[in-house]
């Protein structure tokens, strides 16, 4: 079984636990690797859709592990039938995942969380509600882009301390400056740009304006520092 690049991204995040969960599983094979690496006693796989979860049961049944499987049809966490230790959210929107944790009628120690979009009110929304992000890194499959983010709970009103620039880009990638989040920022740079060149005003243009210059500074950064490493 083949996992993509993201995907293997979110595996390598998972600590053994008792049970894991995978909410929005799709076609299973992320919660079917983990199963198989030993990571999990049992993985709880949740999807609206009943005819994914249809997919992912035939994919268990099939590898052997479907004893090791618990199927839901539902929306977020609500419809498991207990807590999970650890919880993996992967290939929705940041607002979605917000509203899925939430609505959650657990309190997950870990979140593994691979945002489409809005990372940056997403990584806002964990630090506000008690969740430490302990790795945030970007991946680049395919030739696009994916935020992976592993947080786990402190508590509320524990978090302090945590950066515009973190918000925006997320901690690893600043502290390792690893050459897929820099064609990340030569990315968002272009894009901004682009986007600013149309027809775009007030708080947005503020914004992209913003976002742009940051990128910016950080690459021209990353760039003295190899400069001065070199030399």
């Amino acid at each position: 079984m083949i996992l993509s690049a993201r995907l293997k991204a979110v595996l390598s995040l998972i600590d053994r636990c008792d049970v894991l969960a995978d909410i929005g599983c799709d076609h299973g094979k992320l919660a079917l690797a983990a199963c198989k690496d030993g990571l999990c006693r049992v993985c709880l796989l949740s999807d609206i859709s009943s005819g994914s979860l249809k997919k992912a049961r035939q994919l268990f049944d099939k590898e052997g592990c479907g004893d090791k499987a618990e199927f839901f049809v539902g929306d977020g966490l609500s419809a498991l039938s207990r807590q999970p230790d650890t919880c993996i959210i992967a290939g929705m929107g940041g607002y979605q995942i917000i509203n899925i944790i939430k609505q959650s009628p657990f309190k997950c120690s870990t979140y593994i969380l691979q945002p489409m979009k809005n990372s940056d009110l997403l990584r806002a929304f964990l630090c506000r509600v008690g969740y430490s992000i302990v790795y945030d890194r970007v991946v680049r499959d395919g030739g696009k882009f994916y935020d992976i983010i592993k947080a786990k709970y402190i508590g509320e009103g524990q978090v302090s301390g945590i950066t515009r620039n973190q918000i925006l880009f997320g901690a690893t990638n600043l502290e390792d400056m690893h050459p897929d989040f820099k064609a990340y920022l030569d990315y968002v740079i272009t894009k901004s740009n682009r986007i600013l060149a149309g027809r775009v005003s007030g708080k947005r243009r503020d914004e992209l304006s913003q976002l742009a210059a940051a990128a910016s500074k950080l690459l021209e950064g990353a760039a003295a520092r190899e400069f001065s490493e070199g030399g």
